[in-house]
């Protein structure tokens, strides 16, 4: 624990398989979004995990033909959530949940960029217009109400995987 005292599970997790990021805080600290099937060897969906109360409430329902959904990633204002869903074991098609001040779905996830890559690690821009992600060997970045073609930030040939923002948005390292 960041302060004095014993660690504490949050809650238990049924994954089955150990590639990705699986968690994502809340702004305030006090929600987790998490990757996790229902039940064992459950098709992965995202979860919301209350830290205060340990209730867990469902996200999203990929569909059932899917590999499921994983890299969820809090926008700064909280009310939007990015994720990436695989369709299949190859692509992975990056979407975005709109969230109520509750923290509940309002309305259904909307597919931002689709493309034929094993796309990862989405980040949002300290602004919160914009997302960045690791694809094809390199960084993309669309902008979180765009469903147009993400631009390419790196050079071709240069890899680029796990992308982070600075909290004051002027530097990104991969």
């Amino acid at each position: 624990p960041p302060v004095p005292g014993p660690e504490r599970i949050v809650a238990e997790n049924y994954l089955d398989f150990a590639d990705g990021r699986f968690l994502a805080w809340s702004p305030n600290s006090q929600w987790l979004a998490m990757v996790s099937p229902d039940k064992p060897g459950g098709l992965a969906g995202l979860f919301l995990y209350s830290l205060q109360t340990g209730d867990k409430r469902r996200l999203t329902s990929p569909p059932l033909d899917s590999l499921g959904d994983r890299f969820p990633a809090f926008s700064p204002d909280g009310r939007t959530l990015a994720f990436f869903r695989w369709p299949t074991l190859s692509p992975s098609d990056l979407y975005v949940l709109h969230l109520s001040p509750d923290l509940t779905p309002d309305g259904e996830a909307k597919l931002l960029a689709r493309g034929n890559w094993v796309a990862t690690d989405p980040v949002w821009t300290t602004d919160g217009r914009s997302l960045v992600f690791a694809a094809s060997g390199g960084l993309w970045k669309i902008g979180a109400s765009d469903t147009g073609k993400p631009q390419r930030l790196t050079t071709i040939g240069v890899d680029g995987v796990a992308p982070a923002i600075s909290r004051r948005g002027n530097r990104l390292v991969y």
